[in-house]
């Protein structure tokens, strides 16, 4: 699967050389990223369906495949947003979903992140919230779009 996202680069499965990439665009998109451990076992584990864009990567997504499809994990390097690349990550997990009779995308938000924008930006994009899911620490927003 590679396509050309506006003159940034190709989607692609990403590689082990590419853990300093991911780790170091989690850092700056999550107050709490992966740590590396982390980043190899998501690389490793064919459990997980993933997602980068460039040869060195300036974008990812990561999510797993139930009943419905769920976004572990999302962002775009600070310098790249506002280009097209999260909504072609997104666009390219849809068409996942719809290939795997999946009819529902799950992208839970830190509650912290819904005051930067993401929520709108979900909502522009037709997911909408439908609950809050209670954590230890922090709430999160489920915000769901059926497809």
């Amino acid at each position: 699967m590679m396509f050309h996202v506006k003159q940034v680069g190709s989607l692609r499965q990403p590689e082990i050389n590419d853990i300093s990439h991911l780790f170091d665009i989690d850092l700056k998109s999550f107050e709490v990223p992966w740590d590396i451990d982390v980043w190899r076992n998501v690389c490793e584990n064919t459990e997980f369906n993933k997602l980068v864009v460039g040869d060195s990567p300036i974008g990812f997504i990561v999510w797993k495949q139930t009943k419905s499809t769920d976004i572990w994990r999302f962002a775009v390097k600070p310098d790249y947003r506002n280009k097209g690349i999260g909504t072609s990550l997104l666009k390219e997990v849809k068409v996942f979903a719809a290939k795997n009779n999946c009819h529902k995308i799950i992208i839970p938000v830190l509650e912290n992140l819904c005051y930067t924008g993401i929520g709108c930006w979900l909502n522009k994009r037709g997911f909408k919230a439908t609950g809050v899911i209670k954590g230890i620490n922090e709430d999160s927003f489920n915000f769901e779009l059926i497809c």
